[in-house]
């Protein structure tokens, strides 16, 4: 407890190196931080709310901005250094950031701190484009290069390495790629379970971390792909003509991330095994998304929901198991929820409820007039 007694008093004092702030870092981002650390923390901030000096103020105010790695979006402001009488407003804000830190961890509370467009942070050098559920977002990186995210999905990337050597993405979900050509800065994506390197082309990864495989499809150019896990020379596929998909299935097995990956994602990489590589007859139903459409082709039921869940930002519950065994196909163009629901109550009978986010699936009962009721 000494220690992290004396990390906090070098932050305030704005004197703490970069090894100590990591090490700060890990104490105050525990799960469960100790009492005698929340009193620390308490005691910490208490003697900075006390002190009067213009230095302590500033020091507290660069510290915070500074350390935490956020960088201000605004242009020109008219003075950034804190005056006498925003230095209470300082104070008050590093104490309410204790609490947060205690109760919440400080990933939670970096990663609140979002731009209001695309709900994208700087931490540090590393930028980070998460999009919510029921939205898409389209990013355009420092080469030309474009990318557009399909919900709940995030990719990042180190805003100072980028475009040196080579051309370095992470990403988890799913993304629509159109990759600027550079022969001398070949581009690379990192999932979970692989990575694929191209120099200029076309495709699409889907590599959600709740789902049992990672995807990637060509749409043009070619790109090489290999599993995460592994080195070996051996396991590269090379993609060469359009449509073609290859599949990697994960497993439990898993490596230690370096410290540049870990600001990037709290995932760890993820061993994969090549399922198998094919081509794709009808390629624009599996990158519809991008173009807000939604298509199913003879899909499970299991499936059909997990999509509708991520397009609309809903939570379906499912208590009708002769659902298990149906296959839809259809095609949605904006239509709303309700209209998606009742459209698939004609393939195969069903009842629902919808209320706020959740929807509610369950036996059609063929005494009702209608198949399905909308609760407002």
């Amino acid at each position: 407890m000494e220690k992290i007694t004396e990390l906090i008093e070098k932050f305030r004092s704005g004197s703490i190196t970069d090894e100590e702030i990591k090490l700060l870092m890990g104490f105050l981002n525990e799960t469960n931080p100790s009492e005698q650390i929340k009193r620390i923390l308490n005691k910490a901030w208490d003697v900075s709310a006390g002190c009067n000096s213009e230095v302590d103020s500033r020091a507290l105010y660069e510290g915070l901005k500074e350390r935490l790695g956020l960088v201000s979006q605004v242009k020109g402001s008219a003075e950034e250094r804190p005056n006498k009488g925003v230095r209470e407003t300082i104070i008050g804000i590093l104490r309410y950031a204790a609490v947060f830190l205690v109760a919440f961890g400080l990933s939670w509370l970096i990663r609140s701190l979002m731009y209001e467009n695309n709900k994208s942070v700087l931490i540090s050098h590393i930028q980070r484009v998460t999009v919510p559920l029921g939205s898409k977002s389209k990013i355009v990186l420092p080469d030309g290069s474009e990318v557009i995210l399909n919900s709940g999905s995030t990719l990042a990337y180190d805003i100072k390495e980028f475009g040196k050597r080579e051309r370095k993405v992470f990403m988890e979900g799913e993304g629509y790629f159109t990759v600027a050509r550079n022969p001398s800065r070949p581009f690379y994506v990192n999932t979970p379970a692989m990575v694929i390197k191209v120099k200029g082309t076309t495709f699409n990864i889907k590599a959600y971390p709740e789902e049992r495989t990672e995807e990637a499809i060509l749409i043009s150019g070619s790109v090489e792909v290999f599993p995460r896990y592994t080195s070996s020379k051996k396991q590269i596929v090379e993609l060469t003509m359009p449509n073609q998909k290859i599949v990697f299935t994960k497993s439990e097995a898993n490596s230690k991330l370096s410290e540049t990956q870990q600001h990037m994602f709290e995932e760890k990489i993820i061993q994969a095994k090549l399922l198998g590589v094919q081509t794709v007859e009808k390629v624009q139903n599996s990158v519809a998304w991008k173009d807000d459409m939604l298509i199913f082709d003879n899909e499970p039921f299991s499936a059909l929901v997990t999509r509708i869940e991520r397009w609309y930002n809903v939570n379906i519950q499912v208590n009708n198991p002769e659902l298990e065994k149906a296959r839809f196909t259809g095609k949605f163009d904006k239509e709303t929820l309700d209209q998606v629901l009742k459209a698939l109550t004609t393939l195969v009978p069903f009842d629902y409820t919808i209320k706020q986010n959740t929807v509610i699936i369950s036996r059609f009962n063929s005494k009702t007039k209608m198949p399905m009721k909308q609760l407002h």
